[in-house]
């Protein structure tokens, strides 16, 4: 796999880097591989928060393919994979919640949006997330906020950034 495909400056007010990493995640789920189970060549990922305690974070990722066949394919695994996964537990945190289709930010040769609400600690969270394809390559951009709605603006200045439009 390649090394880091995230380089760059800190996203204006988030200024502490949470995490970093260049190891794809195995599944959209638990029990459901990734990308319908397609391998990406490169991948990285950071998570930055305004606060590290009470956010908001802003997480992104990109995951590039060996073609822009396999990157469409398995876009598109994703999309469907998200939303059926259903109410689930997510794996870092343990927050108990469930993905819908949200607005489509209409960017690169495919896209969509998705909104996550759950509950961590007894306390409401909110995500906007965008997936875009771009060539052989799938970015990633998601705004999460506890008691509050996310800021969309964010996550499409986030993503606007790194696709370079």
């Amino acid at each position: 796999m390649e090394g880091a495909l995230l380089e760059g400056e800190t996203p204006a007010g988030f200024d502490t880097l949470q995490t970093a990493t260049n190891i794809p995640r195995p599944e959209t789920c638990p029990g459901t591989p990734a990308y319908g189970g397609l391998l990406p060549v490169a991948y990285s990922e950071a998570v930055w928060a305004a606060d590290p305690l009470t956010g908001p974070f802003l997480d992104l990722s990109i995951t590039r393919f060996e073609s822009v066949d396999v990157a469409s394919e398995a876009f598109n695994n994703y999309k469907a994979e998200i939303v059926a996964c259903g109410e689930f537990p997510e794996p870092s945190t343990g927050a108990i919640g469930a993905f819908t289709y949200g607005e489509d930010p209409a960017l690169g040769d495919e896209s969509f949006g998705t909104d996550y609400t759950a509950t961590f600690q007894g306390l409401p969270v909110n995500r906007y997330g965008v997936l875009v394809r771009v060539g052989d390559s799938i970015y990633s951009s998601g705004a999460t906020h506890v008691f509050v709605d996310p800021d969309k603006a964010t996550v499409l200045e986030a993503l606007s950034t790194f696709l370079g439009q």
